[in-house]
């Protein structure tokens, strides 16, 4: 009995480290432009910097999840 628990616990923690691997692969080939983030910021207007802080993360945020969703 401990082996078959044994083998369960240790095929969980490969397909977890394998879903782990592929999903920061992806995250890791998100191209970032400097350019496009720029644009918008003017285009909503913003201009603190704590403003313009939290539309980089949450496009970042955005860019991974829809990445992690491509990848099905």
């Amino acid at each position: 009995m401990k082996k078959i628990i044994f083998k369960y616990l240790m095929s969980k923690q490969w397909f977890l480290r394998l879903v782990i691997q592929r999903c920061t692969e992806v995250i890791a080939d998100i191209e970032y432009n400097e350019f496009a983030e720029g644009c918008g910021l003017e285009d909503q207007n913003i201009q603190d910097r704590y403003e313009a802080m939290e539309h980089g993360w949450n496009n970042a945020i955005d860019s991974s999840i829809e990445a992690i969703n491509n990848i099905a």
